[in-house]
């Protein structure tokens, strides 16, 4: 391969600055995420990131691509730029949840947000209180930064107006403030902040409230339907979240694997864990709850982990833990009913943090004859169902049997 010398990509701009490009390749032709991870890749082979003072990455953040997310690996703060709507935040909340998942194993924490492009910062300060951000500069969407762009020019080189100087003394002010440092910030998204307090003691809104005693009574239903001395056997939690089924079934005496997509919520679930419990009942993992590796168990339990599949992903979903369980296997849907699709839609009409995360409504005899004939089910029969209805919480459970 060609060998690169730091002049061949390293150029040096105003003041002194170093500055390298890493563009993608033309749209539709390649992944741009793969190049800026070989960016960062360069920039260790010639040692740039350790002997350079300060390094500033800028990179696209609301991307599920992991070349996009490689500077966090070797970063200390990650700040957020973003304008004040609420497209952009819901694009930030996604990556503070990113950052927050890198912080487990690199250095990378929170520094702070940075309002771009915006008069107002109003629901930008909303969404800091909520989750726990902060500020640390504000542009507004000024005519003399867009000409800047247009001229290829520092703004620190434009003739000077009061406007621009008021734009550059943020920047110093934002520049002097990283120089010297500051903590990381604790934040979490607002969907796990909200996914804490409904499976905490905390107080709660009036919905909540009925969703939070709707799915008590349904962790109570599920585990009722499972052995009531659990000793030496082996449980699947799928779909865990902060892990109160997980915890009642270890206590009970089962050897539990709990997984979840969500790496903020297994982290809950974990510090959630009573000290009086025996060290390794509950083993957490993050990732897909359906993986063969996770291995074989006496029971299987999704509770409301499958409520947002429709009736065929649900039975792909069961078919791939029918093949590791051999007891039984107890899960949750979303029935189809007149009360759950008008509420749902009355749901629509609250703040929108009070309202439940998306769910498929599924015929419940549909379901059933998707169940007997798939071919993954054959040896397995549709034991006792139950509903729950709480307020704004709909679920039904099911159970499924050896044949």
């Amino acid at each position: 391969s060609e060998e690169l010398n730091v002049e061949d990509f390293v150029y040096q701009g105003y003041n002194g600055v170093m500055y390298v490009e890493a563009g993608g390749p033309p749209a539709g032709t390649g992944c741009g995420g793969y190049v800026v991870g070989q960016t960062v890749k360069l920039l260790k082979e010639h040692h740039l990131l350790e002997d350079t003072d300060v390094v500033i990455f800028d990179v696209l953040g609301d991307v599920v691509c992991g070349g996009f997310a490689a500077p966090l690996q070797h970063a200390d703060r990650a700040l957020i730029v973003t304008a004040n709507d609420f497209d952009s935040i819901f694009a930030m909340n996604r990556i503070v949840a990113a950052i927050l998942a890198k912080s487990r194993n690199y250095n990378v924490r929170l520094g702070g947000v940075i309002a771009n492009r915006s008069a107002a910062t109003d629901e930008i300060d909303r969404y800091n209180g909520t989750i726990g951000l902060k500020t640390l500069a504000h542009f507004p969407d000024l005519d003399v930064i867009r000409r800047s762009r247009l001229k290829k020019s520092t703004l620190f080189e434009m003739e000077s107006t009061p406007e621009l100087e008021a734009v550059k003394t943020e920047y110093l002010r934002l520049a002097a403030a990283r120089w010297v440092g500051s903590e990381p910030l604790d934040a979490l998204p607002t969907a796990v902040e909200a996914w804490t307090r409904l499976t905490s003691n905390a107080p709660v809104g009036r919905i909540r409230a009925t969703v939070r005693a709707g799915r008590d009574e349904m962790r109570q239903t599920l585990l009722g339907w499972l052995p009531a001395d659990l000793g030496g056997r082996t449980l699947l939690d799928a779909g865990c979240g902060t892990g109160a089924l997980a915890i009642e079934a270890a206590e009970r005496g089962a050897a539990v694997t709990a997984v979840d997509v969500s790496p903020n919520l297994v982290e809950i679930a974990r510090q959630r864990i009573p000290r009086d419990l025996a060290s390794g009942a509950v083993s957490f993992a993050v990732g897909d709850m359906l993986d063969p590796a996770l291995g074989r168990f006496d029971h299987v339990v999704a509770m409301d982990s499958l409520i947002h599949y429709d009736a065929p992903h649900i039975v792909a979903a069961l078919s791939s833990l029918a093949a590791r369980a051999d007891g039984s296997i107890v899960f949750t849907f979303a029935p189809r009913t007149r009360a759950l699709a008008a509420m749902h839609f009355t749901g629509r009409l609250f703040p929108r943090s009070d309202r439940a995360p998306s769910i498929v409504p599924v015929e419940e005899s549909a379901l059933r004859a998707r169940i007997t004939a798939a071919p993954g089910l054959a040896r397995w029969r549709i034991g006792r169902t139950v509903r729950i209805s709480r307020g704004f919480y709909t679920s039904q459970a099911m159970e499924l049997v050896p044949a």
